[in-house]
């Protein structure tokens, strides 16, 4: 931790809003802390990889998903009856909305 028993990003948020007097500045961050930054942006790096990757798969199953629900929509409730009624629906609301 730099300076007292704040986390340098505790001090910094203090810092930006104000709420620490100029004084209370926090010391210059060593080496070591840079090389933790460093660290840490690799994670985040690999973990925005992994997240994308997982998103990626996740939007292949639902398009396969959807795709599917869709055709069995298609194979089991449309039926003549119910065709014809979308159609005269769809007949009427152009014509009311032209």
């Amino acid at each position: 931790m730099i300076g007292h028993d704040l986390t340098p990003m505790e001090a910094y948020g203090r810092r930006l809003f104000g709420i620490d007097a100029p004084e209370e500045q926090p010391e210059q961050p060593r080496t070591t802390t840079v090389l933790l930054v460093h660290v840490d942006l690799a994670a985040l790096e690999q973990a925005q990889r992994d997240v994308a990757l997982v998103a990626d798969v996740a939007g292949r199953l639902f398009a396969r998903l959807n795709r599917r629900l869709r055709r069995l929509r298609t194979r089991v409730y449309e039926t003549p009856e119910r065709s014809q009624m979308h159609a005269a629906y769809r007949a009427k609301t152009r014509r009311r909305h032209r």
